[in-house]
């Protein structure tokens, strides 16, 4: 417990994951206490993962949606240990992962690109290395995109900008239950709204990905947030309107557990007269923020999102 709420549910398994046939038991315990039920999702997902050992001990067929469950295409499997429970690792590993993907999307084998060389017109799924040369080469109608299995997603969208005023937005994300961080609020209160709607392209990069993984600024691996900026420009991407913030937390509903992605644009300042600039964060559907001074320190395994070209 922790200021008189459930805090953690352990067992004795591989990192203190809960034993299965103890969940029902640890579930009822847990559901008594406060702040038990946040606990939900570790439990189903855990019982989802006994569930399939036990199908592919009897070489059952997987369902599409047992597939996308073990694959984790929609969310992150939880459980209640330190680490990822083995049983994951283990039923993958037993898995042919190229049927699985066709049947998954629904496509042929032959329409999935495993690396950059296999990528044609017929294409439908990638799934491989990721930065801005393979992304020119992906067609805009290759929709699924990923880096690797389990579900390491890429974003590449088009979004619409709309003409709402900062009031609306903060409406808006809060109706559909989004979480607004407080300095972030007060960037919101500064947008001015645009004169009229606007499609706009983006994509996502780690700053490794667009080749900023080199010592910089004397710190490993890190790099200054105008070297960032300047970095894009030259592969010809472009900073973001400070609506594609919002606009993309309404939109990003299906955001994978535990991404974090910066918004590259203008900072706008908060009540502290701090630069910062948009962050969009999972879990908790977040519209957050983070410092956005030119000297700002990133590492290179963050990850920013970039108007990829105007339309």
């Amino acid at each position: 417990m922790e200021d008189d709420e459930v805090a953690e549910v352990r067992g004795v398994n591989h990192r203190q994951e809960l034993e299965p046939v103890l969940l029902d038991t640890a579930q009822e315990k847990y559901h008594s206490l406060p702040g038990g039920q946040k606990f939900d999702k570790k439990s189903s997902d855990m019982k989802k993962v006994t569930e399939l050992v036990k199908k592919q001990e009897k070489s059952e067929k997987f369902s599409k949606e047992d597939l996308e469950f073990i694959y984790q295409m929609k969310s992150s499997i939880e459980g209640f240990g330190y680490k990822k429970d083995p049983r994951i690792v283990e039923l993958l590993k037993e898995r042919n992962s190229k049927e699985d993907v066709s049947i998954i999307f629904g496509c042929e084998p032959s329409q999935i690109a495993w690396n950059k060389g296999e990528i044609n017109e017929n294409t439908k799924v990638y799934i491989g290395e990721w930065n801005p040369e393979i992304s020119k080469k992906i067609p805009e109608n290759v929709l699924h995109l990923y880096e690797s299995l389990p579900g390491k997603k890429i974003l590449r969208t088009t979004i619409e900008l709309s003409i709402k005023s900062s009031e609306e937005y903060t409406k808006e994300l809060t109706k559909q239950g989004f979480q607004i961080h407080p300095s972030a609020q007060d960037m919101l209160n500064k947008l001015e709204p645009l004169k009229q709607k606007e499609k706009i392209d983006l994509v996502s990069f780690s700053l490794e990905q667009i080749g900023l993984s080199l010592k910089q600024s004397g710190f490993s691996n890190s790099t200054t947030l105008q070297q960032v900026y300047a970095k894009a420009k030259e592969l010809g991407l472009e900073l973001c309107p400070p609506q594609v913030g919002p606009e993309l937390r309404l939109n990003y509903k299906d955001q994978p557990m535990g991404e974090w992605l910066r918004i590259a644009m203008d900072s706008i300042s908060n009540h502290r007269d701090r630069p910062m600039i948009f962050t969009v964060e999972s879990p908790g559907l977040l519209l957050g923020c983070e410092r956005g001074e030119p000297e700002s320190m990133f590492m290179s395994h963050m990850r920013f999102v970039f108007r990829s070209r105007k339309n």
